[in-house]
């Protein structure tokens, strides 16, 4: 959302519809897209980022110029769903509501993948190139020595 302040958002998939408040906590935005038959059971998370006009992170949506909503869905929904249509309206809402682009996936069955936290490039085994089958363990060791050596360096 971009540029509002108040009002909110209607998000409509298949014949259900939920209704969420401008701004509103990324708990609340989770809790709605959860109310999705076709969504509740793959575990959707949301992180909400505030930004100010100067597209800093704020902690309010006083003064607010962007808010986005990150949704991360854990497992791969089935094909019978993946061609349902995301809908989303304004509802007394000034500003701009963007929404991504769909982009096709799939489960990942070999190759490698890159992750960033935080502006945190995560290295493993001195390469940016993760494996896709590399261990729990191996994640959190690389994620805790890459944020290490960041810090060391500040």
């Amino acid at each position: 959302m971009v540029g509002g302040s108040n009002g909110s958002i209607q998000l409509q998939l298949g014949g259900t519809t939920a209704t969420v408040a401008y701004g509103c906590t990324d708990a609340a935005f989770a809790s709605a897209l959860n109310s999705f038959r076709s969504f509740s059971q793959y575990g959707i998370s949301v992180v909400r980022n505030i930004y100010d006009s100067n597209r800093r992170i704020i902690n309010t949506t006083t003064g607010a110029s962007k808010i986005d909503y990150v949704v991360s869905i854990r497992l791969l929904r089935p094909n019978s769903t993946l061609n349902e249509r995301f809908n989303v309206r304004n509802i007394n809402y000034t500003g701009t509501f963007l929404q991504n682009a769909k982009t096709a996936h799939s489960p990942l069955i070999s190759g490698s993948f890159g992750l960033t936290i935080g502006g945190i490039t995560i290295r493993f085994k001195n390469s940016t190139n993760l494996p896709f089958n590399i261990a729990d363990y191996d994640l959190q060791t690389a994620i805790r020595t890459s944020a290490a050596l960041f810090l060391s360096m500040v």
